[in-house]
């Protein structure tokens, strides 16, 4: 994008060709949208969501055809000046075509990131904890070394079935005072246990057993394990 921006302002001041004009039109898009963005984290976006700038490279998507568009004429405007007809070139015709064929298959594994074992584990662990809920429930989730994958499929799972009190991941800086937080509120009334640290100990009463994600609930007498799902060998 900030190539394309670059090319842009060039084309917008110079407009002699239609690429220049062609260019000039994405860049002001391009920046026209994001603007807007800036505009709606300031005014519309919760104050969490505003200071990280929640899912701009995803928002940044519904451009990527632009983006395309511009590297498949800029890149054919740069074969034809100094490439066509060169026959050292020519010869590598072949490769293109051999790499997006091969591409889907050498990268099988990033394509496919819902088949990784703790993807499926998570997925496993929310769809157990929506089945297990009560509509009153506040849920939070406890993944100190995690980066917050496990809150995702858990809040898609939980859907509406129940509330969602908020997380710990390895991105928060006092994670022992976000834990007690939590904890000390009496509206949460469920804990998932994805991963742990030993001074959680001292807030929760309980050490759960290693290598399990573990479902907690409030009582009257403490915080009781009522399910749990064993982790994939290794995690």
């Amino acid at each position: 994008m900030v190539i394309l921006v670059a090319v842009g302002l060039r084309g917008f001041f110079r407009s002699a060709t239609p690429f220049d004009r062609f260019t000039a039109l994405l860049a002001m898009v391009v920046l026209g949208y994001n603007t807007f963005l800036l505009f709606a984290y300031v005014t519309t976006f919760g104050e969490s969501d505003a200071l990280r700038a929640a899912s701009y490279w995803r928002y940044n998507m519904h451009l990527g055809a632009m983006l395309v568009a511009f590297a498949a004429y800029g890149g054919g405007l740069l074969w034809h000046r100094f490439a066509a007809g060169k026959r050292r070139v020519q010869r590598w015709a072949w490769l293109p075509v051999v790499l997006v064929v091969a591409a889907p298959l050498v990268f099988a594994t990033k394509l496919r990131f819902d088949r990784e074992p703790m993807t499926r584990h998570f997925r496993t662990v929310g769809a157990g904890v929506a089945a297990l809920v009560k509509p009153g429930d506040q849920v939070f989730n406890a993944d100190p070394a995690g980066s917050g994958e496990s809150g995702a499929a858990l809040t898609y799972e939980l859907g509406e079935r129940a509330g969602y009190a908020g997380q710990v991941t390895a991105f928060y800086g006092d994670k022992l005072k976000v834990f007690e937080q939590a904890l000390a509120r009496p509206t949460t009334t469920v804990v998932i246990v994805q991963s742990w640290r030993d001074d959680f100990a001292s807030v929760l009463g309980m050490t759960p057993p290693a290598g399990q994600t573990v479902m907690l609930r409030r009582t009257p007498g403490g915080w009781r394990a009522v399910e749990s799902w064993a982790k994939p060998a290794g995690k």
